[in-house]
Order: structure tokens, then C-alpha cells, then sequence
């Protein structure tokens, strides 16, 4: 359901190149955050297993530093696609509280997995992407939120 209210904020801003380079920047700070999430946790026991003291404290808290400001950054990409998307007039991407930071998580964690999950095993070529343009439908819920 991301992807497609994801493709109706696209397809209603299709004509304003600056909005897609703020949806598109918006969209990839989403993945920054699970991704600083993944190196954080990934991360941790390698530091744990080669240094001591303060080294590890020092490494540790850079690592949360980090995490914690991808985070807030996939906040405010949060907000500002909602934002968007009121303006538009199609559905939010998120339905939740954005100020509430664990829901704000959850939703980068599940835009990750229903994007990785939705790829069909087929990339499209540069020519396919030109000449086989995708357009979904909107759906009936779409339609109603709409009026």
C-alpha cells in the first residue's frame, strides 16, 4: 500500500521537477535511517570484540549519533511527504503520529520491506522505462479519499 500511495504522490507531482527532487531526497532518507539502524546493530559486536574502554564507548556513541540523526531526518522526510500529499490531494504515505518516533521507524522499516518485497525479480532497462511507462490505477479507497 506505501508503493502505490508512494506512485500517486509521484504521478500528482510529475509536473514539478523540484517536488520529485524533494520526494526523491524524502524517500532515500527513509532507507538512511534503516540502514544507520542495520550498521548500528551490525556494527556494535565487531566494536565490542576489537577494542576496550573508551574506544568502544567513543565508537558506540558515534554510531548512535549517527542513527539518531538519520532519524530525525526520516522525520521530517515523514512530515513533509504527508505534507505533500495533503497538498495534493491523494493519501498520506503514513496513516500514524509523526511525532511519535517509534511509529516514524516502524514505518521507514516497513517502506524498506514492501518495496524490497514488491520487486518482481525484473529491472527495467532505460528503453523499457521510456516506452513502457507504469501507471497504477487508483483504488477505490484512493477515489474516496479524494472526494
Amino acid at each position: 500500500m506505501i508503493r502505490e500511495k508512494f506512485q500517486a504522490l509521484v504521478s500528482a507531482c510529475a509536473d514539478d521537477a523540484d517536488m520529485l527532487d524533494i520526494i526523491d531526497s524524502d524517500m532515500k532518507a527513509l532507507s538512511d535511517y534503516v540502514n544507520a539502524v542495520y550498521a548500528m546493530e551490525t556494527s556494535i559486536p565487531i566494536i565490542l570484540a576489537r577494542y576496550e574502554g573508551e574506544e568502544v564507548r567513543d565508537r558506540i556513541q558515534a554510531l548512535d549519533q549517527r542513527r539518531r540523526d538519520k532519524h530525525e531526518r526520516a522525520i521530517v522526510a515523514t512530515k513533509r511527504l504527508n505534507r505533500f500529499a495533503q497538498m495534493e490531494h491523494v493519501q498520506p504515505l503514513f496513516a500514524g503520529d509523526t511525532s511519535d518516533r517509534y511509529q516514524v521507524a516502524e514505518f521507514c522499516q516497513a517502506c524498506m520491506t514492501e518495496f524490497f518485497a514488491g520487486r518482481d525479480g525484473h529491472t527495467l532497462s532505460l528503453d523499457e522505462a521510456l516506452h513502457h511507462p507504469v501507471h497504477l490505477e487508483k483504488t477505490a479507497e484512493e477515489a474516496e479519499y479524494e472526494r
